[in-house]
Order: C-alpha cells, then structure tokens, then sequence
C-alpha cells in the first residue's frame, strides 16, 4: 500500500511569498487631514508607478537597459509572477473583452427592422432609420439580406484574426488590443452616419466590413491569457473564465439596452443609438488597456530576448513534447474539420430569424427579448463546458455537439412557440459549450512558439465557416422546403400568410422538393459529424480524473499545525495523525531531497484501545481511503499523459521509495502482534480452526500487487500498474467501509419486536 502513498504535487511556495500585487482601493476623505490625504495620496501613487513600470514594457526593452534597470524588470516580473495580479489583469481584459463583444450585441437586435419594411411605421420612426434599407433590401431579396448582413461583419472578423498574430509580433499584445478597441470604436460611428444619414446599404455594409476588421479582440485575449498561464488546466480555467464573463454578460445586457437605447424618443425611433454606445464602449475598453494592461513582452528584436528572460521559466515542457510528437499541426486540422461541419451546421439564431420569425408572430414582435434569453443560456453552458473540459476537452466537444445535434433533429416537433424556443436555447447552450471545448483545445494543442499564430488561424477559420454558413444549408435545404400557410390560422385572403416561395440560389428544379423540417435535419447530421470528427482526438485527450478538494478538519489542521511548529523549532515532527494529505506532501518534499518516505513507530494495540484511539482511526480511515483512491488516479494520469515536469515529480518520488530501506523483523513485530490483537479483540476467533478461510480472507482484502513491491527491481517500468492496483484497494476498501456501517447500523436498529412469525 505505500506505493500510493506519498505521490502528491505540493504548492508552489513561491505564490506564498509574492509581493503583495497592486490593488486600488475606494476610500472617502471627508473629515481626514490633509497630512492623512497626502499620505494616501503617496501610497496610491507609488502603488500606481507599480504598475505603470510594467505597462512601460509596451515601448520595449533592450538587454543593456534590462541589464541597468532591475526595478522596471522586477516591477514587471511582481506583476506577472503574483497569482493575485494576474488575476487583476485577467479581470480587466475580462472587462476589455465585454465592452468589445457587447458593442457589436447592442446592434444585432436591431438588424431584422432595419432590413424589413413596416407599413404602418410612423414618420417620426422612418426618420429614425427603421426600414431604413428595406427598399434595397427588397430588391435583393430578404432571406439574402438577413444572412448576408452579419456575413459582411463576419468576413471582416476573420481577416482580423488572421492579422493578430502579426500584430502581436509587431506592437505587442497590449499595442493588438488598442488597435481592436480605438479602431472598433471608429467603425461603430461609421455604421451609426451610414444609417443615420441614409449613405445605402452598400455603404452600410463595407463599414461593418471594416468594423470586423477591427474584431479581433478575441483572438488575442486567448493568446494573451495562454502566454499569463503556461500551465494547460490553469490556462484552460482563466480562458473559460474570462469568455465566462464576458459572453454572458454581453449576450445580457446588450439586448435590454439596445431596446432601451431605440425607444429613447418613442418606440422604434433611435434605431442607429446603439451604433453609437457600441463606439464609446470601445473608447472606454481602450483607456483600460492603456492604463491597466501591462505588455507582456514583443515577439521581435532586443524586446523579445529581454522578455524571454521573464518568461522562460514559464515555458512547460510538455509544448516540447508536443513540438517533437509532430502530430499537433494534424490534431489541429481535425478541430477546424470538425468546424466546418459544426458551423455549417450552425444556426440558432438563424432557427429564430429564418423559421420563428415566419411561423410564430411572437418570435417578431419579441425579438430582442427572445435574443436577451440565449444570454441565460450561456450562463448555464460555460459553466458545464468548464467542467467537463477539464475532464478531457476532446470528449467533451465530441459529446456537446451530439446532445446538440439531437436536439436540433428534435425542433422539428413543437407545434407551439414555447417548446421550439426550449429546443432552441437547449441546443444553442451545447452548441456553446462544444465551441469553447474546442477552442481551447487548439491553445492546448499548440506549442508556445506557434500559439499566436494558430489561435489567429483558428478564430479566423471558424469565422469563415460561419460566415459561408447562411449561404449553404439555408437557400439549400429551407428555401427548398415545402411549408406553409404560416402563422398557423392566418388569413390568406387578407395576404396575411407565409408561403415556401422557393427564394433560391439554386435551380428552380428543387423548388419545394424537400419536406418540412428538412433544414433542420440537414443541420443536425453535420453537427453529428462534427462530433465524431472529435473522436481521432480521445487518445491525445483522454479522460482525465479531477484531483479531490479536499478540506482539512479541525483534527488534521491541529496535527499540521503541530508538526509545523515541531519543524520550525527544529524537530522531526509527528507526521501520526497528518491527513493522507498532508502525509503525502511530506513524503514528496522528502523525494524532492533524496530522501525515502518517512517512518514511524506502528504502536501497540493496547496503546491505541487504552487512549480510545480505535474510533479516531476508524474515523479518519474513511478520510483516507477517498483521498488516496481519488488522487492515485490523478497520479497514473499525470504518469501517462502529464508534462514531464509532472512525470519527473512523480518518478522522483518512485525512486525514493526504492531507496527505502526493507522492512525488518523489527518492523514486522509490532505489526504482526497488532494484527493479532485486533482479531481476538474484534471476536474472530483462532484462525487456526479455519487456516484456508483465514488465508483467502487475507488474500482478498490484500490482492497480490508485485511482489516485493517497491523493492521489485521492475516497480520502476511497473509503477503505473502498481497504482492503478492500489487505487483499486482503496476503492473496494471505502466501499466495503460503508457497507460494513450500513449492516452494522441496520442490525443496532433491528428489535425482537419487529420479529414477527408468519402466520400468528
């Protein structure tokens, strides 16, 4: 049992000791001298010359200048080192990332009325810009204009991503992100004149073009986030995090106020406001970075040595293994396969202006509030996503875009608004979680050295997908579709109905030769192909077991806190009554020093029954058993698919172990005498009346293993299997724990009176 004790990576001592990371704090001054102020005041700006020493890395630092100017390296080394600024930071490019996506949300409500005619719109509204492109709408055909409006602002998107990478290199992350804010905000006042002063929707379209361009925000808060966190899970739970923030906030808050911002002068008469909030919330997005984002480093010339010495301790070595395994660029591939089948499938919202629009009045007349909801949704599928993808981000984006694409199959059915719109959001809350997946597998996929510059690929690639999307399955297979009259009881004489008119690209031939409901099949067998695209992937990520929260008692913090004490005043400490937890780190820290696993002296019985020490064993043997079972999964984990730095921890450990010495018939004593002890004290009787049973009994509970164990000359190339054994024992061990306490607690509640003989 001791090869799964002790294996355990400890915490990084060094987030211990950080220096504290800048932080404002809100006070009021009023009635506070003005020598208190004055000294606040020096504070506050000494704590700001913290952090604006680290933005100064954004003009780029020279070796020589690195060399005689240690302040602003360390000031900049505090910031990125401390894991509570790094927090900081993610917090504001969380903020940063908000304010971008949310300007382009306040305008996607409004999209719909600025393509359709209304009859009966006031003047007061015409003037305010609703309809305002029905008229060039009409002649080029509704269905293509609704699709082709956000496929403009889409293409411009993905040039942007392909142009990050470049951008990081050439004025560095923070330098990107200036770009995409100040240059977005230019582009949402373009859009606001084009429609304002009625330039023609051609105009209006190549300023959202040049707005997309301006859209790739995203794709550098993932590379920036993937450079503050090397480390895969931590990298993966700050990117879920940030987007966690971000998505539902926006998807939240940007259709109330975008409602709110065209009724500002009656209802429908402001319709190009939003435009205008989208730009100021990008002027306000760039004052953060100027101000509160520090660059990392600049890929190119003497700034990027000098920043290499920041991070490269940073660096994992499993990017190595992933650079010399060759197999990432292939791995990546299938994920942008497996996209263009998720997107080209994609189309929640396109379900709701394309199908929901026509057959139910009310997905019309509450559009902004049916788009307000997918934000609901999305707070729920991060969440979700989050978990799982820890698990195995590959399983996971295999597994959301099945359950999506069933229930895309399912929308088919509902007669009525409610339950269409329940399959919608259902399916859109898996559609998302299987993006995010994806997406950071792909960061994970990719060595450092490339990451940049396939996170571009990728955010751009998935953006061409799902603009080409609309243009494919749609006119395809719904504007083929034989449907109608809609809505249900219209009245066809009053012209009040909708009918399939075979609105196509494609030849008329096909005019009404796919039934009901055939677009959204189309789309749920190419989100199932998606899904198994995934599957090649399983192996690169398979299934990984989460490590145990574990929260210590107040029985197992005494202990620690007096073997800390015992250890500082120069002792051994007793490690007798540590958590397994904590038994583990000791012995890990030991194997750190090429020491063996630390000994102690087994005991008496009689000791142990004299202190009333039986029960507290009992009560922590259950503690222990979930411990060790959960983390010796994580342990054979890490042996197989960890970094190397977490299989050279974990193989220094084994190593100590070997060195240990054998046990001898001094150690096996007590032991042995205690084994003995227990048995007659528990009533089991002699064992010498049944030796076979006794023998079995001893060879169930303690299956055979390797034999000698740590001393086996093969435990090293065996240590895995040894694990996953032992895990094994300590499972079948808690189990047995409970069901032993379940009998025991169903036989102390068992009384004569409830015997009763049948028949009487």
């Amino acid at each position: 049992m001791s090869a799964a004790a002790g294996v355990r990576g400890g915490e990084n001592e060094n987030d211990k000791n950080d220096t504290t990371p800048f932080v404002l704090k809100a006070s009021s001054h009023s009635g506070v001298s003005s020598v208190a102020v004055s000294n606040k005041w020096s504070t506050l700006k000494r704590r700001s010359n913290v952090l604006l020493n680290a933005v100064e890395n954004l003009k780029g630092y020279k070796p020589d200048v690195v060399a005689n100017n240690k302040s602003k390296l360390s000031a900049s080394e505090t910031l990125m080192r401390s894991p509570r600024s790094k927090m900081f930071v993610v917090a504001i490019v969380a903020i940063v990332n908000t304010c971008d996506l949310l300007g382009e949300v306040l305008t996607m409500p409004i999209m719909p009325y600025l393509y359709q005619s209304f009859p009966f719109a006031t003047q007061k509204q015409i003037n305010g810009g609703l309809g305002v492109f029905s008229s060039e709408a009409a002649k080029i055909g509704l269905g293509t204009t609704m699709n082709v409006g956000p496929s403009v602002y889409v293409f411009g998107a993905l040039c942007a991503s392909l142009m990050s990478a470049g951008y990081h290199k050439w004025i560095g992350k923070r330098g990107a992100f200036l770009v995409w804010t100040f240059g977005g905000a230019v582009g949402f006042l373009l859009c606001g004149f084009a429609g304002d002063y009625k330039w023609g929707i051609g105009v209006f379209w190549f300023f959202r073009f040049a707005t997309g361009l301006f859209a790739g925000g995203e794709a550098t808060l993932s590379s920036y986030i993937a450079e503050m966190f090397p480390d895969n899970a931590e990298r993966s739970q700050m990117l879920a995090t940030a987007q966690g923030v971000s998505f539902p906030f926006a998807l939240l808050i940007g259709p109330v106020s975008s409602g709110f911002l065209i009724d500002l002068n009656g209802k429908y008469t402001t319709m190009f406001a939003p435009f205008y909030a989208g730009a100021l919330l990008e002027v306000v997005a760039g004052v953060l970075v100027l101000f509160c984002v520090p660059e990392l480093h600049k890929e190119s010339g003497a700034s990027s040595d000098a920043s290499a010495a920041l991070t490269k301790s940073d660096s994992t070595a499993g990017d190595e293994v992933k650079v010399q395994s060759g197999n990432w660029r292939r791995h990546v591939y299938l994920t942008w396969v497996a996209a263009f089948f998720a997107e080209i499938g994609e189309g929640a919202l396109n379900h709701v202006q394309n199908i929901g629009f026509i057959r139910y009045p009310w997905v019309g007349n509450n559009f902004r509030w049916v788009f307000m909801l997918f934000s609901v949704v999305v707070m729920v599928a991060l969440p979700m996503a989050l978990n799982v993808m820890q698990r195995s981000p590959a399983i996971a984006a295999a597994l959301f875009r099945w359950i999506s694409a069933i229930l895309l199959g399912l929308i088919v059915l509902p007669t009525s608004v409610v339950p269409y719109l329940f399959l919608v959001y259902l399916h859109y809350s898996f559609k998302i979680a299987g993006q995010v997946s994806a997406d950071n597998m792909v960061v994970d996929l990719t060595p450092a050295e490339e990451r940049d510059k396939m996170i571009g690929y990728d955010k751009a690639i998935n953006q061409f997908f799902n603009g080409i999307s609309p243009f494919l399955f749609i006119p395809m297979f719904l504007d083929n579709e034989k449907w109608g009259p809609y809505p249900k009881g219209c009245n066809a004489a009053e012209g009040m109905c909708f009918v399939s008119q075979c609105a196509s690209i494609y030849p008329k031939s096909l005019c009404g030769k796919f039934p009901e409901g055939t677009f959204l099949i189309a789309t749920a067998v190419a989100t199932l192909l998606a899904g198994f695209v995934y599957v090649p992937l399983f192996k690169r990520f398979p299934w990984k077991p989460l490590e145990m929260e574990y929260k210590p008692t107040e029985e197992e913090t005494a202990a620690k806190e007096a073997y800390d004490k015992a250890k500082d005043e120069g002792g051994a400490g007793d490690v007798s009554w540590l958590s397994s937890k904590d038994y583990m780190e000791v012995n890990l820290e030991r194997a750190k020093n090429g020491l063996p696993p630390v000994e102690m002296p087994f005991g008496t019985f009689d000791e142990d029954r004299s202190a009333g020490q039986l029960e507290k064993i009992k009560r922590y043997a259950k503690r222990d058993f979930e411990y060790m079972s959960k983390q010796t999964s994580v342990w054979v984990y890490m042996m197989k698919h960890g970094t190397p730095e977490e299989k050279k921890e974990i193989m220094m450990f084994i190593e100590s172990m070997m060195s240990a010495d054998p046990p001898t018939d001094a150690d096996k004593k007590p032991f042995l005498e205690w084994l003995w002890l227990w048995l007659q004290y528990a009533g089991y009787g002699n064992p010498s009346q049944s030796p076979r049973v006794w023998k079995a009994i001893f060879m169930t509970v303690f299956p055979f293993i390797l034999e000698n164990g740590e001393h086996n000359p093969e435990f090293k190339e065996k240590a895995d299997e040894v694990f996953m054994k032992a895990e094994h024992i300590m499972s079948g061990l808690l189990k047995m724990e409970r069901a032993n306490e379940k009998a025991l607690n169903a036989a102390s509640n068992l009384s004569w009176r409830s015997i009763r003989i049948r028949g009487l």
